[in-house]
This record gives C-alpha cells, structure tokens and sequence, in this order.
C-alpha cells in the first residue's frame, strides 16, 4: 500500500509542475512541462510531443531543478 501511495503522490506533484525553462549541457534553451522523472531521464512534454530525455544530457542546473521538483 506505501508504494501505491508513493506513487500517487509522485503523480500528483509532475501533475502541478508548471512549464519549466531548462537548459541542455551545451546551453542550449528547453522549454517543457515535465510530465515522469525516473532518476534517470524525464519525459519532456514539448508542442504536445513527449520525449524522453536524459538527465545526463541537461545542465547540472536544470538536474537541479528537476531534483529538487521531487525531494520530499
């Protein structure tokens, strides 16, 4: 039942992220609503398209920023 509700709550909060301005290692802008953060990549949603991105491909910024999105 605890990862059930874990879960849940996981869901509950990507639902009331707003649209984040993110940033790629190179620099380079992402503009996207996070929508599923595994430790390892998020899903990106973008002009209605979801992507899968990597979390090594972003800035340690916007790592960050996405952590701290799900530290409880």
């Amino acid at each position: 039942m605890r990862g059930r509700c874990a879960h849940y709550l996981m869901w509950q909060r990507l639902a009331d992220l707003p649209v984040q301005r993110l940033s790629n290692a190179e620099g380079r802008s992402i503009v996207a609503k996070v929508t599923y953060f595994d430790g390892e990549a998020v899903t990106l949603k973008m002009r209605g398209k979801s992507y899968r991105y990597p979390m090594g491909k972003l800035s340690a910024e916007s790592q960050a920023i996405i952590r701290s999105c799900f530290e409880q």
